[in-house]
């Protein structure tokens, strides 16, 4: 196969469908003598934030030496995103020779195109020899794919209500399926979700004997102050102690808490056998890179500024907006491009969005699960956003570029990707290329 070839068979895998269920990854992991099995894992969950965590953590681990797998979804412009070693895409070639090889296997076990890029990615791990693999979870967690590893550490990001006719119309009923993730005896870290939904989390943690950890438990947020290069943050540890400061290099205060979420996830990773220094984690989260997370791009001799945001339900909303407030102060209202998925909250999401103020630019999207504009369009009339209805992503990037003001792009993966298309964009080769900030030292 070519990467084309291999790239179209993986997609016509039942692609964009929800096929929730072990018994097909586990035969497939079977087969393969199970690859899963021959790294240690961390295994991410969580409503928004999964990938930022698990990029940071990706980082700090190769900033301690250790070669590092990591399997996130979705991709924004290019599927070897979704598989890296080392920070680094896996490359066409392996991408086409690996699916060329276990096509006949993917068949018989009539795997789905996300089951099929996870039995990829574990393979891949194994033969590159990786330590340690930080595994993201696609939706839920109890009935994912990615659920067959044995992880040495297991993080919940957030509860929050998306995917609600798959996972549950309750944060509670949500948290049990992302607490399915959970192992015997395996230690889990969660961030801040409450008291109700924390208690989910504590049940299954004594059922199965597995220490549950709350993140806002082990340490505090002092301060955050927006930087050019990202967000400069202090924060002090429950056990004691000088207040430490890092460095990051994406923006926002709930990048803060994915960091955070990392960093202690390290700290676990110590019964794992890891040794991860004070510095290595910092240098780890100075290094890290997440495309599409509140992304500034500033292109020289190009106004105005263009921020490329995933959020596409309203608590990703809310967290954008508050970063645009802090990290773009004084750049004014900005043009907002915006389409979204039919399975979303339309609503609450534009009541949110109109509080920046901008003039909304609607715009379809190519996806047999995308919104209509028009429903769109009403959902955004109905929060009392001012809106224009484009009939292409071209036409509204012609009409936004021609301001002055900042122009935000957001609603969908499939916005952004779409968006960075036009601009010929291509993703970051490798996450972790970011030279280091100098972040300060602690214990």
């Amino acid at each position: 196969m070519t990467y084309e070839q291999a790239i179209e068979f993986l997609y016509n895998l039942e692609h964009g469908s929800v096929k929730l269920g072990l018994e097909r990854i586990e035969a497939a992991c079977r087969a393969l003598g199970h690859p899963e099995r021959r790294y240690v894992t961390v295994h991410i969950a969580g409503t928004n934030g999964k990938g930022s965590t698990a990029a940071f953590l990706a980082a700090i681990c190769e900033a301690a030496g250790y070669r590092t797998g990591l399997l996130t979804s979705p991709h924004l412009l290019e599927f070897t995103e979704r598989i890296r070693i080392g920070g680094r895409m896996h490359g066409r070639e392996h991408v086409a020779a690996l699916t060329s090889e276990l096509a006949g296997l993917i068949r018989e076990t009539h795997l789905s195109y996300f089951e099929a890029t996870t039995a990829l990615a574990f393979e891949s791990f194994a033969r590159a020899a990786v330590d340690v693999a930080i595994i993201e979870v696609g939706m839920g967690g109890r009935l994912d794919a990615t659920n067959v590893v044995a992880p040495a550490v297991t993080v919940v990001t957030g509860i929050e209500l998306d995917h609600v006719k798959s996972l549950g119309d309750t944060r509670e009923k949500i948290a049990a399926e992302k607490a399915g993730i959970m192992k015997a005896y395996v230690p889990m870290l969660v961030a801040p979700v409450g008291p109700g939904v924390g208690q989910v989390f504590r049940e299954r943690g004594r059922e199965l004997a597995a220490p549950v950890a709350f993140l806002d438990e082990r340490a505090a947020l002092l301060a955050t102050e927006p930087i050019d290069a990202g967000t400069r943050y202090r924060f002090e540890r429950a056990t004691g102690g000088d207040a430490c400061e890092r460095v990051m290099g994406l923006r926002g205060e709930h990048q803060v808490q994915n960091a955070m979420l990392a960093e202690e996830a390290a700290r676990l990773l110590d019964a794992a056998g890891f040794s991860i220094s004070t510095e290595a984690r910092a240098a780890g989260l100075s290094t890290a890179t997440w495309p599409g997370r509140f992304d500034v791009l500033r292109a020289a001799g190009q106004r105005p500024p263009i921020v490329f945001d995933v959020a596409h339900n309203p608590s990703g909303c809310r967290a954008m907006v508050d970063t645009y407030r802090r990290w773009m102060a004084g750049g004014g209202a900005p043009r907002i491009v915006v389409g979204m998925l039919g399975d979303k909250d339309h609503e609450d999401f534009f009541a949110c969005l109109r509080e920046l103020g901008g003039r909304v630019y609607i715009v379809p999207l190519k996806s047999p699960r995308a919104a209509s504009s028009e429903d769109l369009a009403a959902a955004a009339g109905a929060a009392g956003c001012s809106t224009v209805t484009c009939g292409s992503v071209s036409e509204a990037w012609s009409a936004v570029r021609a301001g002055p003001e900042p122009v935000l792009v957001t609603g969908s993966f499939f916005t952004v990707e779409a968006v960075m298309r036009e601009l010929e964009m291509a993703p970051p080769e490798n996450l972790f290329a970011v030279p280091g900030r100098g972040a300060c030292v602690c214990v």
